[in-house]
């Protein structure tokens, strides 16, 4: 799968779940500075979209929203890879 580049270029992050004050919607933010991330689950995979600003250099930070969508906790480890290609 090294020719899949989002299989490539993907990188694990823990997950932070927080208030809606402190998460900035991705619907208000350029698709350049878009980042896809995804749950780790093979049976119920499920992808979703996060700003850039929301990733910290071992956590990213998700809404309670996107969390419940995503099916993952606080602590949860998930995928995550730049739309455009290359983590920057």
């Amino acid at each position: 799968m090294p020719q899949i580049r989002t299989v490539r270029e993907s990188v694990k992050r823990y997950v932070l779940v927080s208030s809606a004050e402190k998460y900035q919607d991705p619907r208000h933010v350029d698709s350049q500075d878009l980042l896809m991330v995804s749950n780790r689950q093979l049976s119920d995979f499920r992808v979703g979209l996060v700003p850039r600003s929301n990733l910290r250099d071992d956590t990213v930070i998700l809404s309670e929203a996107l969390a419940a969508q995503l099916k993952v906790e606080g602590g949860d480890t998930v995928r995550m890879v730049d739309l455009k290609g290359g983590m920057k």
